[in-house]
């Protein structure tokens, strides 16, 4: 009965009386149960963030010439109509 008291911060009924050292029960029942929510919240967005990294990213790396300087870059394209500037003359290409 004091056990699951304690668990639940449920301290009514006089479930501490006759003990010594009810106020120190109450104050660490209270922050095991701040404890308790926080590693649970922890665990709920690791849980998240590991299925984050786990999908495919669907990236392409591709040669691709650019048409006024003609040299060959390579690079990720992400989707289809994305782009990239030619680090030698400043144009952009385009991923078609």
């Amino acid at each position: 009965m004091t056990r699951d008291a304690l668990i639940a911060c449920d301290f009514s009924g006089g479930v501490l009386d006759g003990t010594d050292r009810g106020e120190a029960f109450i104050r660490e029942a209270l922050i095991l149960k701040d404890m308790r929510r926080d590693y649970k919240l922890f665990k709920k967005e690791a849980i998240k963030r590991l299925n984050e990294l786990a999908k495919p990213q669907h990236t392409e790396a591709k040669r691709v010439i650019c048409k006024k300087c003609g040299r060959p870059q390579y690079v990720e394209f992400m989707g289809k109509n994305d782009r990239f500037k030619c680090p030698n003359c400043g144009t952009w290409v385009y991923n078609h």
